[in-house]
């Protein structure tokens, strides 16, 4: 096997282990708190743009290096609503779309394009072109957008919180720059804990099964155990004209053991 073979398939491994982080937002319309959206991050795929995303989750890398403000969306608003197509967040900075920054300084790279646009709830990468990618992003409303694939960096999905979704898509907008009339807050977000899955307990056997099994007797293979005549159970001797107690394989005749399996002879 060629070395790009076995490295190929050692980091395919390797991906199959990695966790992918859950991250929410709570949102407020207005005055009002409607709820929470949950969401995965494809860090199995796109782990740098994930791991963008998370920390401007969590606010936990400080200040921007260009923007001079933190890089935390708690606070910021989805600046733009297109009904049908996206709603747009991410400007820490300006909050109007012309804003933010990555948690590595300035734009990053587009790490890649094998997610594709192919239904709604999926979180993407907005930017201004090629290697534009910055803190801003997208959630889709659309199964129908495959125009963004090659262009925008896919890298999660909402897992819960669609209907909060679809309240923001159904705010009143600016007919010029489909701007929310009423301010759509991110309230808090963070990153939620993965719980770990707790081993099965093997179910033990219960003092009565075991019991039961001790005081069972003995299995016999049917040559090693010698059943008693029975008189319930007889067969005619075709010698004398008699009836002769029988059971099993075993000759009979008045409650005599005859040796010789299958014979037709009996002692006198």
């Amino acid at each position: 096997m060629p070395k790009d073979s076995k490295l190929s398939s050692s980091s395919t491994l390797t991906s199959r282990h990695i966790k992918n982080p859950r991250v929410f937002f709570d949102i407020a319309i207005g005055d009002e708190n409607v709820g929470r959206i949950i969401m995965k991050l494809y860090k199995h795929i796109v782990p740098k743009t994930a791991e963008n995303f998370r920390c401007l989750c969590t606010g936990e890398k400080g200040i921007g290096k260009e923007t001079k403000k933190p890089l935390h969306f708690k606070g910021t608003l989805f600046h733009r609503v297109v009904p049908g197509f996206i709603i747009q967040g991410g400007d820490f900075s300006e909050f109007n779309g012309t804003g933010g920054e990555s948690i590595y300084g300035g734009y990053m790279e587009d790490e890649n394009f094998i997610l594709k646009h192919s239904r709604p709830g999926l979180l993407s990468a907005a930017n201004a072109g090629k290697d534009t990618v910055g803190s801003q992003f997208f959630i889709t409303l659309s199964s129908d957008l495959d125009y963004l694939d090659g262009k925008h960096v896919v890298f999660g999905r909402v897992i819960e919180g669609m209907d909060i979704v679809k309240k923001i898509e159904n705010v009143k907008i600016s007919e010029d720059k489909n701007r929310p009339l009423e301010e759509v807050i991110i309230k808090n977000c963070g990153e939620l804990k993965l719980k770990k899955r707790e081993p099965k307990k093997k179910k033990e056997a219960s003092k009565e099964e075991s019991s039961n099994k001790s005081s069972s007797p003995p299995k016999y293979h049917s040559r090693e155990f010698r059943y008693e005549p029975s008189d319930t159970y007889e067969r005619r001797d075709y010698y004398d004209n008699r009836y002769v107690p029988y059971r099993g394989s075993r000759n009979y005749r008045d409650d005599r053991y005859v040796k010789g399996r299958g014979s037709r002879k009996y002692n006198d």
